[in-house]
């Protein structure tokens, strides 16, 4: 089996550096381009079923995608939605290094594991991505793609990958991002990548 998976293209939020979470940000101008260019690059990989979050940005961008797919239906799963940023949302990451430098210190020290007033951690991420990875699985071979964000991404890399939470944490996708990874019954291994995932520093 086959997954795909795609970062949404750039929302403003995204250009200023806020965190948006699961705050239903559309996509900027720039953003719009990436997802039509990124349409076209994936215009002849072969795709059976499209997944996305139910936030605007990743809709917009599996729409793009589908206009060279139409056999493959879209499907918007809660469980894809971003990490939820609680408190922080909407707030630019100079401003949160500002305002609370003791709570940003220690989500750099254990990004996996740090949880905001009223938000997510990536392991609680993880554990809901677990399940749909494990309900697209039953549902049989082909080429799945995935249109998420940036720390839903990391989650269902890090575990098809079965890598380490500290690795799965620090892995590094931009805007329009694509990664390719083959998945069997005994490994996974990655296909390509459109730039490097690891050692990565994105906010939000």
């Amino acid at each position: 089996m086959k997954f795909v998976i795609v970062r949404h293209g750039q929302t403003s939020w995204n250009e200023k550096k806020r965190f948006q979470g699961k705050t239903d940000t559309g996509l900027s101008k720039n953003g719009l381009k990436q997802a039509e260019m990124l349409a076209k690059k994936l215009s002849k990989e072969k795709i059976d079923a499209i997944y996305t979050s139910m936030l605007k940005r990743a809709i917009v961008t599996a729409e793009k995608i589908q206009k060279f797919h139409k056999e493959a239906r879209i499907i918007k799963a809660k469980e894809l939605n971003e990490l939820s940023w609680g408190i922080w949302e909407g707030i630019k990451l100079s401003e949160v290094k500002k305002r609370y430098p003791e709570l940003y210190e220690k989500r750099e020290k254990n990004r996996f594991n740090f949880r905001i007033q009223k938000g997510e951690s990536l392991k609680m991420v993880k554990k809901r991505i677990k399940k749909i990875l494990s309900s697209i699985r039953k549902k049989g071979n082909g080429t799945v793609l995935i249109v998420g964000h940036l720390n839903v991404n990391r989650a269902i890399i890090g575990t098809l990958m079965g890598w380490k939470d500290k690795k799965t944490s620090s892995i590094s996708l931009h805007n329009a991002s694509v990664v390719a990874i083959e998945v069997n019954k005994s490994r996974a291994k990655i296909l390509r990548a459109s730039s490097s995932i690891e050692n990565g520093n994105l906010p939000c």
